[in-house]
């Protein structure tokens, strides 16, 4: 298992500003553990105006848009400047699934700088936590070896370190996100 708590600020005055929402993986795996079974298609919801979940990793495949709002959504999903899935939801308690064919990050949102989510669909061995409120993540069965672990948060750089993962020994690491 590999543990890791995620900070965030340069401010002296406080140094331990917990990060929640961030997406934590291992770049390169060789061989391991395969995805969990899901209990159903991953999805996005439109929940009063704001996108929940807001960060989530999910496998390439079948992502279902969600309206819980009374009024219309527009659900627009991007890899890179191309479109993913543009998908409008104009009833309340519709749903809607496209598929994500692609893997890495797919922003997602409307014209509206409040309705935004973030979907990292990833290929091969899912190693890959998404923090906590309280900046902590856990993730399991890592198989030894040497790996680079690699966060990612909407508003800072993209720090990676270096860990070393011995049979059945639990590796904490911090890692300070800044802008």
């Amino acid at each position: 298992m590999w543990q890791r708590r995620a900070r965030g600020g340069s401010d002296p005055a406080q140094p331990d500003k917990a990060v929640e929402e961030a997406v934590v993986y291992l770049k390169v795996v060789e061989k391991g553990k395969g995805w969990e079974k899901s209990s159903g298609v991953p999805h996005i919801d439109n929940v009063k105006c704001d996108f929940r979940p807001h960060v989530q990793v999910i496998p390439a495949g079948d992502l279902r848009s969600v309206n819980s709002d009374p009024v219309l959504h527009n659900t627009h999903g991007f890899y890179g400047k191309l479109t993913a899935f543009n998908v409008a939801l104009p009833n309340q308690d519709q749903r809607i699934k496209r598929q994500l064919k692609k893997p890495g990050l797919v922003p997602s949102g409307v014209r509206r700088p409040r309705l935004d989510a973030r979907l990292g669909p990833r290929r091969g061995q899912p190693y890959y936590a998404v923090t906590a409120k309280d900046g902590t993540f856990a993730i399991k069965d890592v198989p030894p070896g040497s790996y680079t672990l690699v966060t990612w948060q909407e508003y800072t750089a993209r720090p990676r370190c270096h860990v070393n993962v011995k049979a059945k020994e639990v590796v904490p690491v911090t890692v300070e996100l800044k802008k």
